[in-house]
């Protein structure tokens, strides 16, 4: 995966992101510098993150488009200490593993 740059690919009815070549294998990590040989590989989609410093309580169900596909969008503030879990809770939703009643992934 990446997170600076990221390339978005179709794979019939899935959505993949990776690494732009140039980057793949490479990470900073701040205070330390950039180390490569990191293990790296497409990751499929099932959710996208829109990064805000202000997420709504209870937000609204969103949609991200891209390359004619469509994922189910929400909300993260990405320095909240919990957002590894609100990551984590948004990907169990996606698969259906997690049902809300609003929110996010509300039906």
């Amino acid at each position: 995966m990446a997170d600076d740059q990221v390339q978005l690919r179709r794979d019939h009815d899935a959505l993949w992101a990776e690494a732009p070549a140039a980057l793949a294998g490479m990470i900073e990590a701040r205070g330390l510098g950039i180390f490569r040989g990191i293990p790296h590989a497409p990751a499929r989609l099932a959710a996208a993150a829109r990064l805000t410093s202000t997420p709504p309580r209870l937000p609204e169900p969103a949609r991200f488009d891209a390359l004619g596909l469509t994922l189910p969008e929400f909300p993260l503030d990405a320095a909240h200490p919990a957002a590894p879990t609100l990551c984590a809770w948004a990907l169990r939703a996606a698969l259906g593993e997690l049902r809300q009643t609003s929110g996010a992934f509300a039906p």
